[in-house]
């Protein structure tokens, strides 16, 4: 009985997690599962996770872009290049969405490193700029790190940190980024 408790309430627990809410494009789901896939990381992985950078084994480039509703005011865009070094990789990727009147960017360089077969870790720098017509343009500098834990053969377990330290954005000094922590498996 206790068992079938804590597995209908572990099964639950995602449903109560949530404590943020991020724009976030439908396609990232897509490429977001491959940042703890065994068998499946590529190039987009590592934009969600950078410890999957590191399972990148050759040179790759990629562009992904959505229209929702086929409103260019709710474009996306995101592109990147990776380079698989000795025992990691590095990545330049951008992400633009929005439209000329009012749009986000994040530009972005990556490094991961393996740290035996066991585990992998990533961090990741970026600038994040926001221009609103009329408004003007405000921009900070960011930072994301991931980690990944082989647990066995067919299992992996990460963890996944952007913008832990709230940067703020512009220059009056009162808006800040949020932070988003993010754990997979």
């Amino acid at each position: 009985m206790t068992k079938n408790l804590i597995l209908s309430a572990a099964a639950c627990l995602p449903l109560f997690l949530f404590s943020q809410s991020v724009r976030k494009p439908l396609i990232s789901s897509y490429s977001s599962f491959g940042a703890y896939s065994v068998k499946q990381a590529d190039l987009f992985s590592a934009t969600h996770n950078q410890a999957s950078l590191c399972r990148v084994k050759s040179l790759t480039a990629g562009m992904l872009a959505e229209r929702r509703f086929m409103l260019s005011e709710l474009s996306f865009y995101k592109m990147a290049l990776a380079l698989p070094v000795p025992g990691g990789g590095i990545e330049v990727n951008t992400v633009y969405a929005g439209s000329f009147s009012l749009h986000e960017m994040n530009t972005g360089l990556a490094f991961a490193r393996s740290l035996g077969k066991k585990m992998d870790i990533g961090i990741q720098f970026n600038y994040y700029g926001l221009k609103t017509a009329g408004y003007g343009k405000a921009g900070a500098v960011t930072a994301e790190a991931g980690a990944l834990f082989h647990l066995t053969d067919k299992l992996t377990a990460g963890m996944h940190l952007y913008n832990p330290f709230r940067s703020l954005i512009g220059k009056s000094g009162e808006e800040r980024l949020a932070a988003v922590y993010t754990v997979g498996m």
